[in-house]
């Protein structure tokens, strides 16, 4: 039974970003569809940290 119709579900995956700010290391999960997206959306919730590491967690 195919269809053309989209089913909605897409396949995310779940990323630790480690980032650096005012001397600490804050660790925040996202959830994105590509990997290379988590740096954009831990940047595009604190704008003033460094990246440190990304790791998936669950995808």
């Amino acid at each position: 039974m195919n269809s053309s119709f989209p089913t909605g579900r897409r396949s995310t995956m779940k990323v630790e970003v480690s980032c650096f700010v005012g001397g600490m290391v804050i660790k925040e999960i996202v959830h994105v569809e590509k990997f290379e997206d988590a740096d954009k959306v831990a940047k595009s919730n604190n704008p003033f940290c460094r990246v440190v590491n990304r790791k998936v967690l669950m995808k």
